[in-house]
Order: C-alpha cells, then structure tokens, then sequence
C-alpha cells in the first residue's frame, strides 16, 4: 500500500458513493505522505459526507493554499457551507470559485439558486445566462433560469427556458 495508491483508491471509494471506505483510506493515505490538493479535497468531502464540517473546511482550506488557482476547492466550500445553511459564506465562496474560473457552470447555478432564494432575481438572471452559455447541455441552468426570470416577471422568457430544460431532460418534467 503506497499513498498514491490509496489515493486513487479512496477517490473510487468516493466516487461509487461510498464516503466511510474513502475517509478510511484516504486518512491512511495522507498519513502515508499523499498531501496533494487533490487528495486533500477528496478527503475532505469524505469527512463532509460524514458530518464533520469543521474538518471538510479545514482540508479544503489547505487544498486551496496548496492550489490557489483552483477553482475546484472553492466550489467545494461553498456547497458544504450551503448545506450547512451558512448562505453568506457560501455565496463568498461562490464567488471565490468564480474568480479562479468565471465560467464554471455548478458555481454560477449555485449562486444564482442563493440570489433567487433571497429574491435577488435580476442578478440570477445575469448568472444564470453566464451558466447557459458557458454549459448550454446544462437542463438545471435552463431551470433555474425559468425561475429566475419567473421572478423578474418575464413570463414569456422563463417558458422559452423551462422548455429548454425540457427539451435537454424530458423525463424530469
């Protein structure tokens, strides 16, 4: 057992949906000497997907200081804080990621999602269009942007993207 070797094993573990096997392993690895930012994250969705918050936050923060341009860790940090009801951090977060990587589809849907929750339609909106071309494949950009426009009062438009949405995923209509 090498520590590259269980880092990839517990990016599987994590992958298959199994988070206790890819903590385990992944907390052997980075004992063993695996400290990238990679491995580092991975484990700390492990431990997020475990309930220890604290913990993901500090592994992501080192992910972060080991690969400051990575977009990634970021992104990361604002859905664990998002699920953790902190909507200010998260939405900094967001915005963090979105620094690294202006175009990432799952920061600027998230975002946007926070915007539209708080009743910030407009500036979802704007998000939410950045989203669509950046990923036009992307039915939830397509979704949340009905919404968003829902609350701008733009009926007409929101249609025309709730049935891009439609079109890109029929069967979760």
């Amino acid at each position: 057992e090498t520590a590259p070797c269980l880092a990839v094993l517990g990016m599987a573990h994590l992958a298959a949906g199994h988070p206790d096997e890819a903590r385990a392993v992944l907390r052997r690895a980075v004992a063993l000497g695996a400290a990238s930012a990679a491995t580092r994250l991975n484990l700390a969705l492990a431990e997020g997907a475990a309930g220890d918050v604290a913990g993901a936050l500090a592994l992501i923060a080192q992910a972060e200081e080991a690969a400051p341009g990575w977009a990634e860790p970021a992104l990361r940090r604002a859905e664990l804080l998002r699920g953790a009801g902190d909507r200010r951090a998260a939405e900094a977060a967001y915005e963090a990621a979105l620094g690294r990587d202006p175009a990432r589809a799952e920061a600027l849907i998230g975002l946007a999602s926070l915007h539209i929750a708080r009743g910030d339609g407009a500036r979802a909106q704007m998000l939410l269009l950045r989203a669509c071309a950046a990923a036009p494949e992307r039915a939830e950009a397509w979704d949340a942007l009905g919404l968003a426009l829902m609350t701008t009062g733009d009926a007409a438009a929101a249609e025309a993207a709730f049935g891009e949405a439609a079109r890109l995923e029929p069967d979760a209509v």
